[in-house]
């Protein structure tokens, strides 16, 4: 019963210009009651082809539009499936960004929760390695002191790291602080201390990196 109802069906314009003379309207409940005489529509047509709705006019006596006029009207039809299609962009753009947000929060509070769970065997390691470095009754060898000199930097520089990832969850100074240039020699001695020792020989390489 609907002219839209008619006008979705179509890929193009649909213009009645006098619908009392038009066999598909002529008994039409709408024309006899409120005199719809012209109508024009346009399908509202999305990119993936759906026709969501019609663009109409109409007018209570005969009309006829000029091709200028319909060529306004396929343009104001497609204008509004712009809008419909950059609302749904918004809903689309604002609903990932509450994602985002929400699985941010969760990612700072397992962040914090495994950072803390870690500093706390570090803590551990670096008190008892301290001990045994003070003990003046210790009997330890040379070569074990070493050993105990090796882990308590390599539980330092864990623990620098794991405070870091802190910094990096809880603050945003990491994302405003100023670049600066580290020589590649100082991260490479870091990696060392970090490296186990296999018998007498280090595993490493002593090959001397440029900057």
């Amino acid at each position: 019963m609907s002219f839209c109802g008619h006008t979705i069906l179509q890929d193009d314009i649909m213009i009645v210009e006098d619908a009392r003379k038009d066999k598909r309207f002529i008994d039409n409940p709408l024309v006899l009651e409120h005199k719809p005489i012209f109508y024009a529509g346009v399908p509202l047509i999305n990119p993936e082809g759906y026709s969501l709705g019609a663009l109409c006019i109409y007018d209570h006596k005969p009309r006829t539009l000029l091709p200028q006029q319909k060529d306004a009207l396929k343009t104001l039809s497609k204008q509004v499936v712009h809008l419909f299609e950059l609302r749904k962009q918004n809903k689309t753009l604002a609903d990932s960004k509450k994602e985002l947000e929400l699985r941010n929060k969760q990612l700072k509070a397992f962040a914090s929760h495994v950072s803390h769970d870690l500093k706390s065997p570090l803590a551990n390691i670096m008190a008892l390695t301290d001990l045994m470095k003070d003990d003046e009754n210790s009997a330890l060898s040379n070569e074990t002191k070493d050993y105990v000199n090796s882990i308590k930097g390599s539980a330092t520089i864990l623990k620098d790291y794991i405070d870091g990832i802190l910094k990096h969850y809880k603050s945003t100074a990491l994302v405003k602080a100023k670049k600066e240039d580290i020589e590649l020699n100082t991260i490479c001695k870091s990696i060392k201390q970090l490296l186990f020792k296999a018998g007498d020989k280090l595993i490493y390489s002593n090959h001397k990196i440029e900057k």
